[in-house]
């Protein structure tokens, strides 16, 4: 179930409970704003499947504060949105743990920092010096530009870094821009 999905389409967060309550998965993991996070986490907490529920916080999160009425709002939905499953929060960033620790610590279950979304734990780092260049059809003196992200052409619009790329290229000829990703734009 797409974000757009349950946003546009309310009523496909029964269906989403319904699929929930069919799987019963062990995880669910979400990283949506206020608005789907609590659609999403009410369809975890009425499909009654015992799964742990993670929930990722990119850089929004730094934009968080007390100040007016739609900041309070925002923080305050997202924190009962949290407190629906007490997630786990994941935050990409020491300083937005200290952030998440300051709204949410009494909602979650666990406030974790994983640095970039990527367990140095469980990936080798070091296998890039095993790894040339030449393996992905670049040459030595390439300058290397890496873009991960679902091709989504309305939330991640790929279209304007290509054409952005167009320009960059023209001053730097070695640059190369590497996109990876799956998603319905993936043919455009």
């Amino acid at each position: 179930v797409s974000p757009s999905s349950i946003f546009f389409a309310p009523f496909i967060a029964f269906r989403f409970k319904k699929v929930l309550k069919k799987i019963q998965p062990d995880v669910v993991h979400t990283h949506f704003l206020y608005q789907l996070l609590f659609i999403a986490s009410a369809s975890i907490k009425f499909s009654r499947c015992k799964c742990f529920h993670f929930h990722t916080i990119h850089t929004a999160g730094f934009y968080y504060t007390n100040e007016g009425f739609k900041n309070n709002f925002t923080i305050k939905a997202e924190a009962s949105s949290i407190n629906i499953n007490h997630a786990y929060l994941v935050t990409v960033s020491k300083q937005l743990q200290q952030i998440c620790l300051q709204y949410f610590k009494n909602k979650a279950s666990e406030i974790r920092c994983i640095m970039n979304g990527v367990d140095d734990k469980k990936f080798d780092f070091h296998l890039r010096t095993q790894i040339k260049k030449s393996d992905f059809g670049f040459v030595d003196n390439d300058i290397i530009v890496s873009y991960v992200a679902r091709f989504d052409a309305a939330q991640k619009d790929h279209l304007t870094l290509l054409k952005a790329w167009q320009i960059v290229a023209q001053h730097i000829s070695n640059a190369k821009l590497c996109l990876a990703g799956d998603g319905d734009a993936k043919a455009q």
